[in-house]
């Protein structure tokens, strides 16, 4: 599966997730030299990149009510990635922490609010 995120400015939306948390650039599709959708990924999983609108099925996080999807990403070290997004100023949900069902993970969002958890497997 691929989640698909909406945002007003795709292009700042997509530098973030490059940037804070170090997703691959895959695609970029520019119309007029706008970003209009691109497609970045860590290994194997793609997130989708596109335009939000004021239609009720494309707006972005930001505008919605409450939280209603979350974009679960495993890492190898989710201490030292955590370290990563926060200095490059990913709002912190929650930090990372032992979990009952077999992970450590932590909560951030994006620029626009998306929900994100990173985690990666405990040992032992």
């Amino acid at each position: 599966m691929s989640p698909c995120l909406f945002y007003t400015d795709p292009a700042a939306g997509f530098a973030f997730l490059l940037e804070a948390f170090g997703l691959e650039k895959r695609v970029v599709r520019e119309v007029d030299g706008r970003v209009v959708d691109a497609q970045a990924g860590i290994g194997p999983c793609t997130v989708i990149v596109g335009q939000a609108r004021d239609e009720a099925r494309f707006r972005p996080a930001s505008r919605l009510p409450a939280v209603h999807v979350g974009v679960m990403v495993a890492v190898e070290d989710v201490d030292a990635y955590f370290r990563h997004v926060e200095e490059a100023g990913a709002v912190i949900e929650y930090l990372p922490r032992d979990m009952s069902y077999g992970l450590r993970e932590y909560g951030a969002r994006d620029l626009k609010g998306n929900l994100r958890f990173f985690a990666s497997r405990l040992t032992g």
